[in-house]
């Protein structure tokens, strides 16, 4: 069987299409998620509360489906890199990948704020669903 030699382009390329499918998954969330919020507070709340849990579960699906064929890019030193690589990586390719490494990270944080404003908005969503099947049915008149 013959083994593929990775370099550290590959590793920079790689984490470069990482952070551009990560942004365009969390813009596409969020655009879809303030959609279906501002919405569902016209009309039909419930119908649209649906198509917000659909929709997050489609966005959810295919970043994992895009992000499960991604490599760790975590090195602590450059000796570790080139260990797993089998090879030597110059100062420029070490620096370029702890970057990327760093804006990855920050980049996690930035979308898991975002999920947590997500999920207070969809709490806002499911109590007005709530209140709306209550005031339906003559529990509340």
């Amino acid at each position: 069987m013959k083994t593929i030699q990775v370099k550290p382009f590959d590793v920079i390329l790689e984490a470069r299409s990482m952070l551009d499918k990560r942004i365009k998954t969390l813009l596409l969330f969020f655009g879809f998620n303030m959609v279906c919020l501002s919405v569902s507070f016209t009309n039909k709340p419930h119908l649209w509360f649906w198509f917000l849990v659909l929709g997050c579960f489609l966005v959810y699906a295919w970043q994992k489906k895009d992000f499960k064929s991604v490599k760790s890019l975590e090195f602590d030193s450059v000796s570790e890199l080139e260990k797993d690589l089998n090879m030597e990586v110059t100062n420029d390719e070490w620096d370029t990948i702890k970057k990327l490494n760093e804006k990855l990270k920050m980049f996690f944080y930035v979308e898991n704020a975002f999920y947590v404003f997500l999920l207070v908005s969809y709490l806002i969503v499911g109590m007005r669903v709530t209140l709306s099947c209550i005031n339906n049915h003559g529990v509340l008149k």
